[in-house]
């Protein structure tokens, strides 16, 4: 019964990876490049950057907050409804929220994107089209995996992958200044890191 049940678990590994794979395929094929690079600039252009996300989705957040801290201006990851309202009500037209839910409905992080548009930020979401957080964004990075029979949820790692796809594309565009921050703030970890 050990081995079959190790049998069990080894499909349910690949069935998984191949879920994840299948749905970065298909993310890749309609990814919208113009999308992209539009959301970078306007994270670069952005005098405070606000990423808000409840749940699972927060690891995607965390992600984000990590790699643009250095690139753009006034980072901050946020996943209590309360402390996502109360910084949507201070933010201002130079300001940026970016919105990660899996499904586009989470209540706290809804609310905080409608605070953030009435104080005048721009809204930017990485979640699924036709949703009321895509509804309620000015920039959308569609996120969706199809539904399937596969087990996991590749929705997730697809959120990931976007997160990873935007830094990045944040870093390529980022002019000399944003650079040498990053150069910085990569110089302050290495600092922070045990030697030997």
């Amino acid at each position: 019964t050990l081995s079959s049940s190790s049998a069990a678990s080894d499909v349910y590994k690949r069935q998984t990876l191949d879920a994840a794979l299948t749905a970065l395929a298909a993310a890749r094929r309609t990814l919208d490049g113009e999308v992209m690079a539009q959301a970078a600039l306007t994270l670069l252009r952005a005098t405070r950057v606000e990423i808000w996300a409840c749940g699972a989705s927060f690891a995607a957040a965390r992600h984000l907050e990590q790699a643009l801290i250095g690139l753009c201006r006034g980072v901050a990851a946020r996943d209590d409804g309360a402390m996502q309202a109360m910084a949507a009500a201070t933010l201002e037209g130079d300001s940026v929220a970016l919105c990660l839910s899996r499904g586009g409905a989470d209540r706290d992080v809804m609310e905080a994107a409608r605070l953030a548009t009435a104080s005048g930020a721009t809204v930017i979401a990485i979640t699924r089209p036709r949703s009321p957080l895509a509804a309620a964004a000015q920039m959308l990075i569609a996120c969706e995996a199809q539904d399937g029979t596969a087990p996991g949820n590749p929705t997730g790692v697809l959120q990931l992958a976007f997160a990873e796809a935007l830094a990045s594309t944040v870093a390529l565009l980022a002019p000399p200044s944003a650079t040498a921050r990053a150069t910085r703030l990569a110089e302050a970890r290495r600092g922070r890191r045990i030697q030997g």
